[in-house]
Parts: C-alpha cells; sequence; structure tokens
C-alpha cells in the first residue's frame, strides 16, 4: 500500500509519455497542482490554522517541495497539516493519513508516531511542559553528539533485514557540520513551538516525538534524519504560525519572524537555482 500512488505515477508513466524525462516532469506539475490546491483550500478557507502559518510553511518548504522532494513532498504536506492542527481520530484522519503514506512510506512512522501522541494525550490530560523541555534537550544531546551515538547503534541496525532502505546503514555516516547545524536549527523552530500555549499538546507531543526520532536517525543516516527533519519543520511552522520564534500574539518578534523567513526563502531558492545550473 505505501507509495502507491508514486511507483503508478512513475512507474506506469512511460505507457502515457515518451520519455522518463516527461513522466519526471508531469509527475512534478501534479505535485506543485496539489501543493497549490491544498494550501488554497486549507489557508483560505475555514481552519484550524491561521494564513501565517501556511505563509511561512511555504517561505520554509515550498521551493524544496515543488522543485527537488517531489515524490515526498504531498506526505510532508500532510503529515504537518494533521500534526499542526491536533487532529483526532476519525474518517478525515484516516484518509489523509492513508494518502500521505501512499506518496512515501516514511510517512507511516510519522502517522505512527502522531496516533501514539494522539493516545499519550488522552491519557495523561494534564502534561507538564517541563517533560517536552527535558525530551527536547535530551533529543539536542543526540544531535550534539550524533556521532558518538552512531558507534553504539549502528553496528546493531546495520544488521537489521529492513529492505531496500538497507543501503542508508551500509557504511558508518560521515559527519556533516552543515546538516548537524541545520538539525540545531529546526530545533530551535520546535522548542519555541512547544512555548506557544496556542499549540495543542497533541501537536506538542509529536513535535517532540519527531524531534527524538530525527535525532536518533540522523545518528544511523543523515539522509534519513534530514527527511525527517523536514517533517518535523513542517508540523512546528503550520502549528504557531511563525518561523523561529514562538508565535505568541505578545511576542515583539513577529514582524522579525517574516523577514527571517523571507530571506531564508530566498536562500533555498537560490541554492536550488545554483545546484540545477551546475546540474
Amino acid at each position: 500500500m505505501a507509495e502507491w500512488i508514486s511507483r503508478l505515477f512513475l512507474g506506469h508513466g512511460l505507457q502515457v509519455f515518451d520519455s522518463a524525462d516527461r513522466v519526471v516532469d508531469a509527475f512534478a506539475l501534479f505535485v506543485q497542482i496539489f501543493y497549490v490546491a491544498f494550501c488554497f483550500y486549507f489557508g483560505a478557507n475555514k481552519t484550524m490554522l491561521s494564513r501565517r502559518g501556511w505563509f511561512f510553511f511555504t517561505a520554509a518548504l515550498g521551493p524544496l517541495l515543488i522543485t527537488t522532494a517531489l515524490r515526498a513532498s504531498p506526505a510532508y504536506i500532510l503529515v504537518a497539516y494533521i500534526a499542526a492542527s491536533g487532529m483526532r481520530f476519525n474518517l478525515k484522519f484516516l484518509f489523509l493519513a492513508l494518502l500521505a503514506v501512499s506518496f512515501h512510506d516514511s510517512a507511516l512512522i510519522l502517522v505512527v508516531l502522531y496516533s501514539f501522541s494522539c493516545l499519550i494525550s488522552r491519557v495523561f490530560k494534564a502534561f507538564s511542559p517541563i517533560v517536552y523541555k527535558i525530551t527536547l534537550w535530551f533529543s539536542f544531546c543526540l544531535i550534539v553528539f550524533s556521532q558518538f551515538i552512531t558507534l553504539a547503534l549502528f553496528s546493531v541496525v546495520s544488521k537489521l533485514n529492513i529492505g531496500i532502505r538497507s543501503v542508508y546503514f551500509l557504511e558508518l555516516p560521515q559527519t556533516s557540520i552543515v546538516k548537524k547545524a541545520f538539525l540545531i536549527f529546526i530545533w530551535v523552530i520546535a522548542y519555541t513551538t512547544i512555548q506557544n500555549s496556542n499549540v495543542q499538546s497533541r501537536s506538542k507531543i509529536f513535535i517532540c516525538g519527531s524531534v527524538m526520532l530525527t535525532a536518533l536517525s540522523f545518528s544511523l543516516s543523515e539522509v534519513v534524519g534530514i527527511r525527517f527533519a523536514l517533517y518535523v519543520l513542517g508540523a512546528c511552522l503550520l502549528a504557531k504560525g511563525a518561523f523561529l520564534f514562538s508565535g505568541e500574539h505578545r511576542s515583539r518578534f513577529r514582524q522579525v519572524d517574516v523577514m527571517l523567513a523571507i530571506a531564508y526563502f530566498a536562500l533555498v531558492f537560490m541554492d536550488i537555482l545554483r545546484n540545477t545550473g551546475e546540474a
């Protein structure tokens, strides 16, 4: 069931189009239409999420989702919406969750994690903010000392039979300072998200759990870690309706956040153009 839409489109596209490049271009167009339609419908119509949230989501992830991470893009959007809105278990949740998994199998892990977040939120109705902070600070330590965690975990995970995903664990990952800095940047965004009083407890629990998942995954494979980090980034921006800061209405940095988001958008967009030109 996982990835069946992506596999169907990319696997059988040559029956409709005359080259593999045309298939990729058509799939890119499909993803772009999906992105615009989804953001417009849930951003312009009645929704629990603010339009500021969709603005920051687009500023941070828009260039990447419509140009590079095509196969996983709908999954990023759907999981971010589910988690940020604090969606309850119902037919809508089930439909959107299955749709996300049908585009990319990594969404399955995040959907399960969100389900556990809902269960924890229901069992522990009064969740202390200190628990969120302890969890995130523990994740921070895992990110900073990832090279040491790698040695402890890699020998175990590399022996597991996890199918095609085993390619991520064939050799010890080399630590990238730039990617580690990017994860710390997302950690800061997650930390300010849990400080927003308007973000629901289910969303906060999911964010803490997904940051932990990202930190552990980064120790084993930087590719997997960065992939999970984008789920965290999307959920945080949508949930709090802000970029680097908490997004509280009384915050003095609301306009600063807008400028930072625009600068981040320009930086990512220029990097994509540069890589395209080199290719």
